[in-house]
């Protein structure tokens, strides 16, 4: 039999079911290739519009440092409480510190661009429990969240932070990363920068700081908020020895240890501990009137803002704040605001809240609320303008303007009392009928020709202060009153210099003319007198023997509680409430804001003389 010979026809095609289902396979491989490329595409573009885009290098690097003065006609920094991180230069830095630095956070710095592959491994196996746990972030891409991005761990975050960080890399050198990494660093309790904390935590500088203050410090990095040198000393100190060990070995370790960086008259301690967390407050606001006011004079330029705030006024308003906080359970409130100023306007205590820790928002300068029975003065001082007498008569009786009812806070009526009595004992009745009598516009207008920026609604309740203000601006009010009429503005910058030494006198805010006739005002101030001395407020008087005039105010059903008062050398207002604006337990501005006041007042005038009120002599 002869061979048959083999043609393609010997291979039978495969069926028509196998054919199919290769078909379905490879349009499924492609369809994921594709999808799977469009996502990725499509996350990329994402990331790329989140990404926020690098500024220039001297808008990076710009820093602010804000001083608070003893006296500020000597601007001295060093006799000074920082209050914001100064910036840092690497040789303004102890060795020590930063060769720690690198050794426990970066060891590949100087090698690396930006990005460590070994350290991004070392990190992955470590969250995977196949190594030893620890980050694998850059110092560089710590910077990076730290500047641009945010502290969540998430991959959106991540795969923005990649490209930043290779880019600052190839842009700065690696002095400069460091230098801007020493400067943005938290060290926890708002201590931001290598300097701040050295100063913060040890009183020294950072040129000063031996071995292990160096460890302490760098080891306070992994968890700032929760370890540092203030809250577990103890536990930190251990892992601040270990990590000397590691690094110099147990012979080397204890001389490192004990040794300063540089001895000498450069390393004595010449900075004040850090200040309350209170005192942040101070310290936003200002940053908050450089940005509003003195943007053009500080550009992008390192700056250096000396303040108005007095170190001596801000302790004792913190320590009045403080006592008062013992009461917080007997009236419900959960908040106390206080602003002391000169009648010129120079701010020189500032407390925004009773935690700055809990809450940064201040509440002196930004919460509006209604001032209640401490916005009446505007209305006596309208109607002594329309030609009214302190000794004419007017009804403290049930009546109805417009189809409001006003009463009185004790529900009772006295009858026909006169004009002075009616503002000492703060009768809501009597004022609302005098405001309807003379008409609310001369109180409207009067109030603008003051600077009241606070709410002024055209309705009968505009003479019991139903209009939101701040406590700033009602400072501000009654600084104007005690400054003689002329319109006065709160300001916290007394001068500014940038690094390289150049100093820029900042011109404050002058007050304005006289824009209130001398005698009405000096009547207003003398009943304003009789309020402190006999009326709601007496309880803010104190020893010492200055003439002192202020007003009460308390809101609907308790809800705020005010007293601004002045003497010739300080202008002060305080408020009590809550944040979530619920009534208090029947706590008045006569009650306990007048003793703050009180409180602040005495210790605030040891060794001044009494001086008459805004020059009106008896």
């Amino acid at each position: 039999m002869e061979p048959t010979c083999r043609t393609a026809d010997a291979h039978p095609p495969p069926p028509p079911r196998r054919r199919t289902r290769r078909r379905l396979w490879r349009w499924l491989v492609a369809f994921l290739l594709l999808s799977a490329l469009g996502l990725a595409g499509t996350g990329l573009a994402v990331i790329r519009s989140r990404m926020p885009e690098p500024e220039r290098t001297e808008a990076f690097v710009r820093h602010a440092s804000l001083v608070a003065q003893k006296r500020i006609s000597e601007l001295k920094p060093w006799d000074a409480t920082l209050v914001f991180p100064l910036p840092v230069r690497k040789e303004d830095v102890a060795a020590e510190f930063i060769d720690l630095l690198k050794f426990d956070e970066d060891r590949r710095f100087e090698a690396h661009y930006g990005v460590d592959p070994r350290g991004m491994l070392r990190g992955f196996l470590g969250w995977l429990g196949w190594g030893q746990a620890g980050g694998g972030s850059t110092l560089t891409q710590q910077l990076v969240k730290n500047v641009y991005l945010h502290p969540a761990r998430t991959l959106s975050r991540k795969l923005q932070e990649l490209p930043l960080a290779l880019y600052l890399d190839g842009r700065l050198g690696k002095d400069q990363l460091l230098e801007l990494y020493l400067t943005r660093a938290y060290f926890g309790h708002d201590l931001y920068g290598v300097e701040a904390a050295a100063r913060g935590y040890f009183g020294l500088r950072a040129k000063c700081l031996s071995g292990l203050q160096s460890a302490l410090l760098v080891r306070t990095l992994k968890a700032p908020a929760r370890r540092n040198p203030r809250t577990r000393r103890r536990e930190l100190a251990r892992e601040a020895w270990a990590l000397l060990l590691r690094r110099h070995g147990a012979r080397k370790a204890a001389r490192v240890a004990s040794r300063s960086a540089r001895r000498g008259a450069g390393c004595r301690p010449r900075f004040r501990a850090w200040p309350p967390p209170r005192r942040f407050y101070a310290r936003d606001a200002a940053l908050a009137e450089i940005r509003e006011r003195y943007r053009t004079v500080v550009g992008d330029r390192p700056f250096v803002a000396y303040l108005t705030i007095d170190p001596k006024l801000q302790l004792y308003a913190e320590l009045a704040v403080e006592r008062a906080l013992q009461s917080r359970e007997r009236y419900g409130f959960d908040q106390i605001a206080l602003i002391a100023m000169t009648p010129d306007g120079a701010v020189r205590a500032l407390v925004g809240g009773v935690d700055y820790a809990r809450s940064s928002w201040n509440r002196a300068y930004r919460a509006l609320r209604q001032p209640g029975s401490a916005f009446k003065p505007v209305v006596y001082l309208a109607a002594l303008e329309a030609g009214a007498k302190l000794d004419a008569l007017i009804a403290d009786a049930p009546f109805e303007a417009g189809g409001y009812r006003p009463r009185n806070i004790d529900r009772r009526y006295l009858g026909l009392i006169s004009l002075r009595e009616a503002l000492v004992r703060s009768r809501n009745v009597a004022t609302v009928r005098l405001a309807e009598r003379i008409g609310r516009w001369r109180i409207r207008e009067l109030a603008q020709r003051l600077g009241y920026e606070g709410g002024l609604p055209d309705d009968p309740t505009l003479a019991l202060g139903s209009g939101a203000t701040t406590l700033r601006d009602l400072v501000e009010l009654f600084a104007t009153l005690a400054n003689g009429g002329r319109p006065v503005r709160a300001h916290l910058v007394a001068a500014i210099r940038d690094r390289q030494g150049g100093f820029f006198a900042i011109e404050p805010p002058r007050p304005g003319p006289p824009v209130v006739a001398r005698r009405p005002l000096c009547q207003l101030l003398r009943v304003l007198e009789e309020v402190v001395r006999r009326g709601t407020g007496r309880r803010a008087a104190f020893a010492g023997g200055h003439p002192t005039a202020g007003k009460t105010g308390t809101s609907q059903n308790y809800r705020d509680a005010w007293f601004v008062g002045f003497t010739a050398h300080y202008v002060t207002g305080v408020w009590v409430g809550r944040d979530d604006d619920r009534p208090m337990n029947g706590l008045t501005g006569g009650d306990l804001p007048a003793r703050i006041f009180a409180g602040f007042m005495v210790d605030a005038h040891r060794g001044l003389p009494p001086r008459p009120l805004a020059g009106c002599r008896r």
